[in-house]
């Protein structure tokens, strides 16, 4: 597993004890953002991390003074964003609820993993070959 991809992973699992879990099952929906210096964004979200940096695709950029500019992707740090506004249909209890429970699974599954490898680790990390 590469540096990146743990630390993508390690983004998803902090997300996942915060409400960062219902950003994140937003994903692939339409989302309005609004950001700390009176801007909207409306677009795609594709990704939000577990710390809230989120990535947009056709995004339509509104200043609050100013002509509206059409964006095919955007990233915005969690630092700008002020509020996100959730579409009507998002039940948050039921969103917050179903991340617990795949972060239940997720600890679960990865105990199992590491209780099977136990016996395949030497100290110092190493696996154990045939050679060895």
């Amino acid at each position: 597993m590469s540096a990146a991809t743990a630390n993508n992973n390690n983004n998803r699992s902090r997300g996942r004890q915060t409400l960062a879990c219902i950003l994140q099952a937003l994903e692939g929906s339409k989302v309005v953002v609004e950001l700390r210096r009176d801007t909207i964004l409306r677009g795609v979200l594709m990704v939000c991390d577990g710390a809230m940096n989120l990535q947009m695709t056709d995004v339509t950029l509104q200043p609050l003074q100013g002509e509206a500019k059409k964006l095919e992707y955007l990233h915005v740090r969690s630092r700008q964003v002020r509020y996100v506004h959730l579409p009507a249909s998002v039940d948050v209890s039921t969103v917050v609820q179903n991340a617990r429970r795949r972060g239940r699974e997720t600890r679960m599954l990865a105990r199992a993993d590491m209780a099977q490898n136990a016996g395949k680790i030497e100290k110092g990390g190493r696996y154990k070959t045939a050679i060895d």
